[in-house]
């Protein structure tokens, strides 16, 4: 075999025990190369060295140490295909430059993928998107059991490090993003940073029932960078059953969370557990459709989200234990909730909120509420006859249909109250 030493000036050769003697010998039995880099990959033409393969049958090795440099994260053990002609994606395949037809350079993996095996640089300046895209791709081709429609195709690992993102991910197949398990806000490990006005992650299950039916997202910080206005974009956007434990959202136009499924898919029976939502435009939680039911919600925290900390209207609705809510609706934003009127500050609790003067209109309670005012910094107007005004709660869960469990839930001050339907249950 061959050990290939770039820009070494200094080695030791350490020969392997065999039988009681120091084989020297055997050293030729090892078909394996070491390379600094990708690039060093792609550019020579080790799968060359044929005649120090033992036997005919073997593979050929490269152990590569790094992506850019050794020990950067995004080393792997590749080994020579030289049937295979797909394309090369940047990680678990590398056509050397000087290959027109078949043979590639191929990944050894099962089931988890790192996403700086395919060139992330974690250093919050260059856009990693094309990284985490190829990544999720290549997921896509990991063999699925047979006969089981709903085995997932595997686990895309974000080592901890800053990630700046163009745009958003898409998610559509049955797959996990783990990011690593250790830190809190604003603390975590691994986070993600996406430009301003862009959805973080979607995930999408298609109308035939195709596509990401269940998606595993943990130990992860989301936020959307700069001014982000756009009431259309949100931090986690999915219509399919989800897993989501430790994950943060920060700073989006639209919900921190949203599981809708008012159009297509189905989100029945997700779990969301400790979970984070700060100063998001709209919801930190948002929760609609017939299929968005018997979701369990633990200690769901949200906290300056410019409308509801928690909008549930789901068909059914769904269980919450433990939860916090504080200064929600507080968010400067182009929707309208705080009012400064007759000497008194008003909070919305209603959206379609129009034409009803707080305090003087009949039945002005049920769209208004009285406070002291909000925390932090909010610009406030007085109120207008013809501007359209949305609900601003500090937990909402009222569809006619709705039997939500709400128990040990804590609410603070600077938001609306809390509102459920009759047939709900609040306990703490």
């Amino acid at each position: 075999a061959i050990l290939l030493l770039e820009n070494q000036s200094k080695y030791n050769i350490l020969y392997f025990y065999s039988g009681g003697v120091w084989n020297r010998s055997n050293i030729d039995t090892i078909s394996s190369v070491i390379v600094l880099n990708v690039s060093n990959l792609r550019g020579n033409n080790y799968q060359n060295n044929t005649s120090k393969k033992y036997n005919s049958s073997d593979k050929l090795f490269v152990k590569t140490l790094g992506y850019y440099s050794p020990n950067d994260g995004g080393g792997g053990d590749y080994y020579w295909d030289d049937t295979a002609t797909v394309a090369d994606n940047g990680g678990t395949v590398i056509k050397p430059t000087s290959v027109s037809g078949a043979g590639r350079w191929k990944l050894q993996y099962d089931r988890s993928l790192n996403v700086l095996q395919f060139g992330a640089k974690r250093d919050n300046v260059t856009d990693d998107r094309a990284a985490f895209v190829a990544a999720i791709e290549a997921l896509k081709h990991i063999s699925v059991h047979s006969g089981d429609l709903l085995y997932s195709k595997g686990v895309l690992f974000v080592p901890g490090g800053k990630y700046y993102l163009s745009d958003s991910l898409l998610i559509d197949t049955i797959m996990g993003i783990e990011g690593v398990k250790s830190g809190s806000y604003d603390y975590m490990e691994s986070q993600l940073n996406f430009a301003a006005n862009k959805t973080g992650i979607r995930v999408k299950m298609n109308s035939d029932g195709t596509g990401a039916a269940y998606c595993h997202i943990s130990n992860l910080y989301l936020r959307s960078n700069g001014s982000s206005t756009d009431t259309t974009k949100s931090g986690i956007s999915a219509n399919s059953r989800l897993y989501l434990d430790n994950v943060y959202v920060d700073n989006f136009g639209g919900n921190g969370f949203e599981i809708k499924t008012n159009v297509s898919g189905n989100a029945n029976h997700s779990y969301i557990a400790n979970c984070h939502a700060f100063f998001n435009q709209l919801n930190g939680l948002y929760l609609v459709g017939l299929e968005s039911n018997a979701i369990t919600i633990l200690n769901f925290n949200a906290i300056t989200n410019g409308e509801c900390g928690i909008l549930d209207e789901s068909f059914l609705g769904n269980t919450y234990l433990g939860g916090h809510s504080l200064s929600n609706g507080s968010r400067n934003s182009v929707h309208r909730r705080w009012v400064y009127h007759n000497s008194v500050y008003y909070l919305s609790k209603a959206n379609n909120n129009i034409g009803i003067e707080p305090g003087v209109t009949s039945g002005w309670e049920d769209y208004w509420t009285p406070l002291s005012g909000p925390d932090g910094a909010v610009d406030i107007y007085g109120w207008g006859a013809d501007t359209l005004y949305y609900k601003s709660l500090a937990f909402s869960s009222e569809g006619v249909a709705q039997k939500a469990a709400i128990f040990g839930f804590y609410t603070e001050s600077g938001q609306g109250p809390v509102a459920i339907s009759p047939r709900s249950m609040w306990i703490g």
